[in-house]
């Protein structure tokens, strides 16, 4: 497909190539793990001019999240003659929810088996983890407890046993308590579900790996780039941007993660994603070394629990709890502070916090907890709503060549190339037609 002036697409991709951008990182509460990388490559996009009426693009992207970057990179795999654009609002990728999270390769023993959350989880564990390993990202398959506090809450543990076979999670079993106690000797529950496939990873350099690779691909990455507007324009879509002007696609993936509703409604749509927000703690050395694992209570109606998260580099984070909120964007500590800036450990905040963990693991004390960061997921359960609810991933009822992607929660991060691949396939469609 040529352009009005003339170009491939894929040519005009490859003329922006090269331009570097500054992804470098805030150190600020809600994201102090993403480090910025000046000096991986990154196209940056036509070296900051605005895009044009004549720009046109086989496939644009909205959102650089771990989502909608490995969606870009699964496409320009499957077609390197066709031009992808990958559109971030934010200053670097990742700039939202993939960053600011548990950095958890889930296993995929929470879902019903038939649904996408189950069905990509389990493979995007597999998927991810040899990623890592081939790019050399920091990971560990570290495994997951989750216990029992008391005898009524086993049957909870069987069930989640029930659900990871059917799901086809190996190697899940059930541990008496002295054999918890093997694992976790510092753990206080009668029981326990062990789940050796949960693992973590080094989100941050991720992406700084996937940028590079987005680039060896062609990919033309245009950072600080917010889009306005979607419009049909024949057989295109007219993507608007705030500061760039548009760009004219024959397909278009809603990646926008919690902005997702917003983007698909300029076409029509009543979508709704409710923001729900966690915070997160880490502990001291003191404490920290005698964690050796994820450890999760049993699973609650709005989330899995306050838990703790040992990462690859021996941090262990305790955390997130889960609340409505009314902002996409607040990251602003919660109220657990000082005036002076030290935490303050008798507020209501904290204590949400600390008791519950206190309970299950008692060798921790309040001076042991500090500050960490936060993140909001985007949810499609309303308050008050209860039951499970998928991945919505669908075209557009009015502009097919539009594929949105909505409520993107847990275990999203895990299932980021199986979601890459099943989008990468309608879009095969959509350029074969």
């Amino acid at each position: 497909m040529l352009a009005p002036d003339g170009q491939t697409p894929r040519n005009r991709a490859k003329a922006a190539e090269g331009r570097l951008g500054s992804a470098r990182g805030l150190n600020i509460y809600g994201q102090p793990r993403l480090v910025g990388n000046d000096s991986a490559p990154a196209s940056e996009g036509f070296g900051g001019r605005a895009l044009a009426v004549e720009d046109v693009a086989d496939v644009v992207v909205i959102g650089g999240g771990i989502v909608g970057c490995s969606i870009a990179f699964e496409v320009a795999g499957r077609h390197p003659d066709r031009s992808v654009f990958l559109l971030e609002r934010g200053p670097y990728l990742g700039d939202g929810t993939s960053t600011r999270n548990s950095y958890v390769l889930h296993a995929g023993i929470y879902y019903p088996e038939d649904s996408l959350k189950a069905r990509f989880c389990v493979a995007g564990n597999r998927a991810l983890a040899e990623f890592c390993t081939r790019y050399r990202i920091a990971w560990q398959r570290t495994g997951k407890l989750v216990f029992a506090r008391m005898p009524a809450e086993i049957p909870v543990l069987e069930a989640l046993w029930r659900q990871a076979e059917r799901n086809g999670v190996e190697g899940t079993e059930i541990l008496e308590a002295k054999e918890m106690a093997a694992k976790e000797p510092h753990i206080r529950g009668v029981a326990a579900l062990f789940v050796p496939s949960t693992a973590v990873f080094d989100v941050a350099q991720w992406f700084r790996v996937m940028e590079a690779l987005l680039y060896d691909r062609a990919v033309v990455v245009l950072k600080r780039t917010p889009v306005v507007g979607l419009d049909r324009k024949g057989e295109f879509v007219e993507v608007a941007t705030r500061n760039r002007g548009c760009v004219l696609a024959r397909s278009v993936v809603n990646a926008a993660g919690l902005h997702a509703d917003e983007v698909a409604n300029w076409l029509g749509n009543v979508y709704r994603i409710y923001p729900v927000r966690g915070d997160y703690f880490s502990l001291t050395d003191r404490v920290s070394s005698l964690v050796g694992r994820a450890v999760y209570p049993c699973p609650g109606s709005l989330g899995l629990g306050i838990h703790l998260t040992r990462l690859w580099d021996g941090t262990v984070l305790v955390g997130p709890d889960a609340r409505y909120v009314q902002s996409k964007e607040d990251y602003r500590p919660p109220d657990v502070l000082t005036p002076d800036s030290d935490l303050d450990t008798g507020s209501p905040e904290f204590l949400k916090f600390f008791l519950p963990v206190k309970e299950f693991f008692p060798v921790v004390e309040a001076k042991d907890f500090r500050l960490a960061h936060c993140g909001i997921r985007p949810c499609l359960r309303a308050p008050g709503e209860e039951g499970f609810r998928d991945f919505r991933i669908e075209p557009d009822p009015n502009v097919p060549q539009v594929i949105h992607l909505l409520g993107i929660d847990s275990p999203g991060l895990t299932a980021s190339p199986e979601i890459a691949k099943h989008v990468a396939q309608r879009i095969d469609e959509v350029l074969s037609g």
